[in-house]
């Protein structure tokens, strides 16, 4: 079989077999790096599970994970994805097509005062309703 590719517009290549596939691939080998990254998810997952339990702060011995904020363990368990499933996907019209429309809507800034903002100006967010020169109006303007 002949198989012909153009590279970089100028330049065809022409193979007359397919290119070689590796099926197999070698265990990966733990580096310091990984290490200390499992660690710190170990450890991250492990202040999850102490801060649902209902267990008092300090959750950890680990000054950096003590005193920084990282995502939570689950994604869907922070601030934000929270507000997108109570408030965004399962509010308002359950079509597909609506649906999909707010969660990309929520998702190109991903900020809940962004969208409180879309809904104070035009109440439920709708793509049967969407007009960009009214949304860009009112995302230009901000919450003044």
């Amino acid at each position: 079989m002949d198989f012909t590719a153009e590279v970089n517009m100028v330049t065809t290549v022409s193979y007359t077999t397919a290119p070689t596939t590796f099926t197999h691939l070698s265990p990966a080998v733990p580096t310091e790096v990984f290490d200390t990254y499992w660690c710190f998810a170990a450890e991250r997952q492990m202040i999850f599970f102490r801060r649902l339990e209902g267990m008092p702060p300090p959750w950890t011995t680990d000054s950096i994970l003590e005193h920084y904020k990282f995502t939570n363990a689950y994604r869907a368990s922070d601030r934000v994805s929270q507000y997108l499933i109570r408030e965004v996907i399962y509010r308002g019209d359950q079509s597909p097509q609506e649906i999909f429309f707010r969660i990309m809507l929520f998702k190109i800034f991903n900020r809940i005062a962004t969208w409180q903002l879309l809904e104070r100006n035009f109440g439920e967010l709708r793509f049967s309703d969407y007009s960009f020169e009214r949304y860009d109006t009112v995302l230009t303007a901000g919450d003044e």
